[in-house]
């Protein structure tokens, strides 16, 4: 369903590379490549390659700051959940004046559309000059690609509590 070609079509390269972009925005594979050969002198083969990515990816974080001085962290991700391009990630970094956490999924081309969909839970707690600061919240965002403009479009709802702490 993501190829742009059907069986017999004329040959169209700006529909092969089409198809080649539909099927790497699904977030599964590395590489997407294709190759034409002919058959004979009026029809022409096309093999798309696809090589997929790892399925999951871990990351280390560690720096310093001027004021949260010491900081690590790490971020945690899951490709490819269910075999359907879904991915989840899970990030946190402690400081020495806050810690920050955020569990996050998305949903590529949601109902076959170049929509994706995106949920992330976050809490934050630092540790500013004259008060401390608690925050934790919500995100659902819809984004959508219109190749034909190259144009994307982002919608965020944010539900949000907020603490300041004096």
């Amino acid at each position: 369903s993501r190829l742009s070609l059907d069986e017999g079509d004329p040959l169209n390269p700006s529909l092969l590379e089409s198809s080649r972009l539909n099927l790497s925005r699904l977030g599964v594979f590395d590489r997407v490549t294709y190759n034409v050969e002919p058959v004979d002198d009026s029809h022409r083969s096309v093999t798309f390659s696809l090589a997929e990515q790892t399925t999951w990816n871990v990351d280390m974080l560690f720096g310093w700051g001027s004021y949260e001085q010491l900081r690590g962290g790490f971020v945690v991700e899951k490709m490819n959940i269910l075999g359907m391009g879904h991915r989840a990630r899970l990030k946190t970094i402690v400081s020495m004046k806050s810690h920050l956490g955020e569990l996050g999924y998305l949903v590529p081309e949601i109902f076959e559309t170049p929509t994706t969909l995106s949920v992330k839970v976050f809490t934050l707690e630092r540790e500013e000059i004259a008060f401390v600061r608690k925050d934790f919240g919500l995100n659902v965002g819809l984004s959508r690609k219109f190749d034909g403009l190259g144009l994307d479009v982002d919608t965020v709802y944010s539900l949000k509590n907020l603490d300041l702490g004096y």
